[in-house]
């Protein structure tokens, strides 16, 4: 059994995808009283929006999409989000929406009873599933072990 250390969003999430919020350089568009910001553009034939209600706290494999990013943004609950491009494999609490790169390796854990998730992504999303090997990551059942 193997627990990791659970970081909070930061500088070091930025080789998996970003945290979503404006840039520095201003808005796309303006009127009054608004502000539109273009946070990532693809090409796509459709999206979809899902919503996810995780309880587990184990994880047993990653997945990815090598073509699709993928928006994570957390409504209700405490939740943990791993993340890898190789063979390390990182925690990040998911305290904010973000959107993920294409291909990166992830899955999503329960640090409460359940969280609650909206998933946007393409239309059409290959996955691809990798196992982790024995032992299993556990990951804390409390936010007391943060």
């Amino acid at each position: 059994m193997t627990k990791i250390k659970v970081k909070n969003l930061d500088k070091s999430f930025e080789q998996y995808g970003r945290i979503i919020k404006p840039f520095n350089e201003g808005p796309a568009e303006q009127g009054k009283g608004w502000d539109f910001y273009m946070l990532s553009k693809s090409k796509s034939d459709g999206w979809r929006i899902g919503y996810l209600i995780q309880t587990s706290k184990e994880v047993n494999y990653l997945e990815k999409h090598p073509k699709s990013k993928e928006t994570f943004e957390p409504i209700e609950g405490v939740g943990i989000i791993l993340l890898s491009l190789g063979d390390k494999i990182d925690a990040y609490l998911l305290d904010k929406p973000i959107i993920l790169n294409e291909g990166v390796w992830h899955a999503l854990v329960a640090l409460s009873e359940r969280v609650k998730i909206k998933i946007s992504e393409n239309l059409e999303v290959e996955k691809i599933t990798r196992p982790i090997k024995p032992p299993r990551l556990i990951i804390p059942t409390s936010a007391k072990e943060l």
